[in-house]
């Protein structure tokens, strides 16, 4: 019996670890996200622009 409360607090352990885990990849994962689509606006951006001038010189 103690081997089997053994075996389940184990799992309860891991699944706790792993969630654990999980919500801190996740929160900077999203972190990172919204850097990388501000900077990914503002290339859109700078190529608009530069599009524009083009366009206005030809």
């Amino acid at each position: 019996m103690s081997r089997l409360l053994w075996f389940v607090l184990g799992g309860l352990a891991t699944a706790l670890g792993a969630g654990v885990a999980a919500a801190m990849l996740d929160g900077e994962s999203e972190g990172d996200a919204s850097d990388e689509t501000e900077e990914g606006q503002k290339a859109i951006e700078s190529q608009d622009d530069t599009e524009a001038s083009e366009a206005s010189a030809s």
